[in-house]
């Protein structure tokens, strides 16, 4: 699912092939410097005897899963989910697998820390548009948490991720602060990342905060 088209060279490495995906995920970010525009303009100029229907899923932002999919119809839905906890994959069950719900098979103790928590930052603000979208006090209320998380023995074994769901500058914002209260040393060891949904794909931490970046206030 995140193997675009210049990944198809490796059908011809193997008389025959597996293909593993799902296109619930996140598709392909694409290749750098390149638009869609300009894709299908290269495709049209190129492969000009190429059904439509056919051109449109040659894009940087096509994955390779898709592309097959539509060519080979016979598939196997593996349902049963190992990583998440069942009350956070409930809600991705609900939400994108509802004709054929997943199966959570992670076994836990009465003693497991809470699986799902959620926190209103009540004086919140997000500014500015797009990419450039930040929420400070989002991002130090982040910071304060995760760090009270690494003095807390309950998270030893515990390694840490912070998914933004929206803006570049708030992952720049969180990372600036939680440097200055994390040392490179629990940085490490720890296994802290912060970033977009898409970094984290195929990625997996004990501990992730997401960081919503939005809030009511204009």
């Amino acid at each position: 699912s995140q193997a675009d088209i210049t990944s198809s060279f490796l059908l011809w490495l193997a008389p025959r092939v597996i293909v593993v995906g799902d296109d619930r995920q996140c598709a392909p970010t694409g290749l750098t410097g390149t638009t869609l525009d300009d894709a299908f303009a290269k495709l049209d100029a190129q492969l000009p005897d190429l059904p439509h229907y056919l051109r449109d899923g040659l894009t940087p932002r096509s994955s390779l899963f898709a592309l097959l999919r539509s060519r080979f119809g016979h598939l196997i839905r593996l349902r049963e989910h190992f990583r998440s906890m069942p009350e956070i994959i409930e809600f991705s069950s609900r939400q994108f697998y509802a004709g054929a719900p997943l199966i959570p098979v992670r076994q836990f103790g009465a003693d497991r820390l809470s699986p799902l928590r959620s926190v209103h930052v009540d004086d919140g603000v997000a500014t500015g548009q797009g990419a450039a979208l930040v929420n400070e006090r989002e991002a130090e209320t982040i910071a304060e948490t995760l760090a009270r998380c690494l003095g807390d023995p309950a998270y030893d074994t515990a390694d840490f991720g912070v998914i933004v769901l929206q803006g570049s500058k708030q992952v720049d914002e969180i990372t600036r602060r939680l440097r200055a209260v994390v040392t490179d040393e629990q940085w490490n060891s720890r296994r802290i990342r912060v970033g977009t949904p898409p970094d984290f794909q195929g990625d997996e931490r004990r501990v992730i905060l997401l960081s919503m970046v939005v809030s009511d206030a204009a």
